[in-house]
């Protein structure tokens, strides 16, 4: 909602409200303003519905397919799109009190209590299905953090997108994860959240709604994949209103990326976004029929929902099941693209690249190709310049590298990838791309590092004894660490750390580390122990690391990689230009200067808060050099990546209990056909 309102909005905190033009991609004006009411405690907690019924001034309304059918009788509402694919409610427990509850059915068996709002049909269903006895469930929540807190051993409902960040980052007297399962994963797949309209005024309504609800689908699909613009306008209104509410960037940003990874943003039956499945709604009714709420006999589907408005072409793009059947025979000869470098016959123009962060010297090959005479956008945060490969003949085309990280809202590149055709390849890292495969699969066909540069780091004078990872594990350090790394759980299955030891708390940020002196920290090879010892003065000396890979958790870090649906169209263009890339990372690591002064004048003409010098650049190459993440494949190749490894990358991470398919393989998600095996590191 809130993507739609565009510059010049003007918020009253008086009546709640964000009024402003209604924005939608392209040139041309929509012609009229949109506004965004609060609801909830703005409206004395009423469904919205109830509101709709006495002010005639609201068109559309947040509905609830469950609360929409018992309601049907009284204030009916037609739903005409779902901006939610999922159903955000979870119930949650402390892992710690709970260690062998996983779902929402083992907190029924466990008989443990359950605390939600009074009214909820969900609970119903729950006891109704014979998920939870009546006795289990306690209507008295009201929304405060102190009872779980205090109790403990409670269950509660929550919000998927929200609680998690909360019990772990704001409630400081908690301050640890918690563990859920959404609604929708046990069973209860209500919508929640559609746009609902009265019956009354669908015909009156429709010609608006023919034009706008395809811009509500674009929106959806747009703040996913870039939710910077309208998170800062949701915080300037919660700010201004100043009505107890309180929500920052933190938890915004936890939300987009919760709401991805778990689906909440997401297609519907096809490869659409917004439209409702009718079975699905059926069983809605049915389900509430089953709890014994209050749904009238002769209601079905049809007459609660309408895809009328919804335009089919637009969703987020996905691939796999859409992959070439017949796939490159391994061992076919390849041409020598390295001495044949005239893409323009065969590659688009610019070839995007998106990256995983801001431009830095672990990007190097990427920037070592971007030839004299380019272009730096600070708006976009991209570099585009002529393509360069070696010797007197032009490639002929350009190539973009695009900034990740925080310009895409911390999601990973394979996100960006599939709200934005325009990007030809994305940095994945294999782990990564394991987990994501049923939704956002990804082929790398180039690994330009050998090593992941990620370490755990420690302070050598703390901590004389410490040699490895094991050692760290073995002493009971607290390991500070990004939440969701899946090297932390990889660690806790192996029997190497121990979960009680792992804080994923650490927010990028060198103060901690700083101060308690005590604690290890995940970090960049590459990166902190120069930062540590010559950048940040307070500390100021060295630190103590081992690699990830050195410990065991040898996934492939920021390889190249390409959507499945896109490998047929792209392999000309491959087939060239992937050995570019390997001479590409040969070059750089024997001569950076020229790519690491393009990356520090990107830096710098960016300008978005992201420091990077020389010093850091040159100690990163010696550092690539130096532990060979600069480095050949199983072979004298390099960028070519070994079948066992990207099996064991998938072995670990099931291991690790990350969410991995069981009948995926490494020979999914690979190939090395583009690779040109001439082209390596001599010696």
């Amino acid at each position: 909602m809130y993507q739609m309102v565009g510059d010049g909005y003007t918020i009253d905190a008086d009546n709640l409200t964000v009024t402003g033009p209604l924005w939608a991609p392209g040139p041309t004006p929509t012609g009229i303003d949109i506004e965004v009411r609060t609801g909830g405690p703005a409206i004395g907690f009423a469904p919205p519905r109830v509101q709709m019924y006495t002010d005639d001034a609201i068109h559309i309304g947040y509905s609830t397919l469950d609360g929409q059918a018992t309601a049907w009788n009284d204030l009916p509402l037609v739903s005409v799109m779902a901006p939610l694919e999922k159903n955000p409610q979870i119930i949650m427990w402390d892992p710690e009190v709970y260690p062998e509850i996983e779902t929402i059915a083992d907190v029924g068996e466990a008989g443990i209590t359950v605390n939600v709002f009074g009214g909820g049909g969900f609970s119903d269903y729950f006891v109704a299905a014979g998920i939870w006895s009546a006795d289990q469930v306690d209507p008295s929540y009201d929304g405060q953090p102190g009872r779980f807190i205090a109790e403990g051993d409670i269950a509660q409902q929550g919000f998927a997108s929200a609680e998690p960040y909360n019990y772990e980052f704001v409630f400081e007297e908690y301050g640890k994860p918690v563990a859920f399962e959404l609604l929708h994963d046990a069973g209860y797949q209500t919508y929640s959240q559609t746009l609902g309209v009265k019956p009354t005024d669908l015909e009156e309504l429709s010609p608006c709604l023919e034009k706008f609800i395809p811009i509500v689908q674009q929106s959806v699909v747009d703040f996913s994949a870039d939710p910077a613009r309208a998170n800062a306008t949701i915080i300037d209104a919660v700010e201004t209103f100043d009505a107890g509410w309180v929500y920052n960037e933190g938890v915004a940003n936890y939300a987009v990326e919760t709401m991805t990874e778990l689906g909440l943003h997401g297609n519907g039956p096809d490869d659409t976004i917004g439209n409702l499945d009718e079975a699905r709604v059926q069983k809605v009714i049915d389900d509430a029929k089953l709890a014994g709420l209050d749904v009238p006999d002769d209601l079905v589907a049809a007459d609660m929902f309408t895809n009328d408005f919804i335009d089919p072409s637009i969703g987020f793009a996905h691939g796999g099941d859409d992959m070439a059947d017949e796939e490159m025979d391994e061992g076919d000869e390849m041409d020598d693209a390295a001495a044949d470098v005239d893409l323009a016959s065969v590659c688009p123009s610019p070839l995007v690249i998106q990256t995983d962060w801001f431009p830095e010297s672990e990007h190097g090959a990427m920037y070592q190709m971007v030839g004299d005479g380019y272009t730096i956008d600070a708006d976009n945060l991209t570099v585009t310049g002529p393509l360069w490969a070696p010797g007197p003949t032009p490639t002929g085309i350009d190539i973009e590298v695009r900034t990740g990280g925080p310009a895409i809202g911390f999601a990973p590149p394979r996100v960006q990838m599939y709200t934005d055709d325009a990007i030809h390849i994305g940095y994945s890292t294999l782990d990564g791309q394991a987990t994501a495969w049923n939704d956002l699969p990804l082929v790398s066909v180039m690994a330009p590092l050998e090593k992941n540069p990620q370490i755990i780091m420690w302070d050598p004078e703390v901590y004389p004894e410490i040699e490895t990872i094991a050692d760290v594990g073995e002493a009971g350090i607290t390991v500070n660490v990004f939440g969701g790394g899946g090297f932390s759980d990889y660690f806790v299955a192996a029997g190497i750390w121990s979960a009680d030891q792992v804080d994923p708390s650490y927010d990028g940020q060198p103060g901690r580390f700083i101060a308690e002196g005590d604690i290890a920290q995940q970090g960049f090879a590459s990166a902190e122990p120069y930062n540590y010892e010559f950048v940040f003065e307070e500390y100021g000396k060295p630190v103590a690391f081992e690699l990830l890979h050195d410990a065991g958790y040898q996934t492939y870090s920021q390889t190249l990689g390409v959507k499945p649906t896109d490998l047929e169209e792209l392999s000309p263009c491959l087939e060239k230009f992937i050995p570019i890339v390997q001479q590409s990372v040969v070059d750089f690591s024997a001569d950076p200067a020229r790519a690491n002064a393009t990356i520090i004048d990107a830096v710098e003409t960016f300008d978005a808060g992201w420091v990077y010098n020389e010093g850091v650049a040159n100690y990163a190459v010696e550092t690539m050099t130096e532990l060979g993440l600069h480095g050949n494949g199983p072979d004298d190749t390099i960028g070519n990546l070994d079948e066992a490894r990207v099996q064991k990358v998938i072995d670990d991470a099931k291991l690790a209990g990350l969410d991995v398919p069981d009948d995926l393989v490494a020979a999914d998600m690979f190939t090395n056909d583009f690779i040109d095996p001439s082209i390596g590191f001599a010696g």
